[in-house]
């Protein structure tokens, strides 16, 4: 293998952890939405159907997030295992070029993935939509304290 391969194979195996991190990162990010009400919250009952689009929606990008997050980590454990056999063989298993793209790849996702989380975010924190979540929260407090007291007034 010549230098410039193997210095080449060598930028691979440091630049993969690191995007992998990156989106293990954004995949950890991921449990502060899986609870917030706009995202796989059980509800008690008939909602809305403005309440249930929003939720299908959030469920939707978390789900898009978490499933393209996790490829691009699996081709950034596979990109680096490749480059570490190629650099003790002393060949490349793999042409440059496909590497270089899947790298590239590897990258945009990220940036993807940090996208859909700020689009996430933006739809957990919205005034509008927790204004109406916490109506509807006060509205089947107000049904269960109502059937609470029905049996006693009876």
């Amino acid at each position: 293998m010549t230098t410039n391969l193997s210095d080449f194979w060598v930028a691979v195996a440091a630049a993969a952890p690191v995007i992998a991190l990156a989106a293990v990162v954004t995949i950890g990010d991921l449990s502060k939405f899986v609870d917030s009400p706009a995202v796989g919250r059980p509800w008690s009952g008939d909602r809305p159907e403005a309440l249930a689009a929003l939720d299908r929606r959030g469920t939707r990008y978390v789900l898009q997030l978490a499933w393209i997050t996790g490829i691009n980590v699996v081709a950034q454990a596979a990109a680096m295992a490749f480059a570490l056999i190629s650099l003790v063989d002393g060949q490349s298993l793999l042409p440059a070029g496909f590497v270089i793209a899947a790298e590239t790849i590897g990258v945009l996702l990220l940036l993807w993935a940090v996208w859909r989380g700020s689009r996430i975010r933006q739809i957990t924190t919205d005034p509008k939509w927790l204004r109406q979540i916490a109506r509807y929260q006060a509205q089947i407090e107000a049904e269960a304290r109502a059937e609470a007291r029905a049996p006693a007034d009876q």
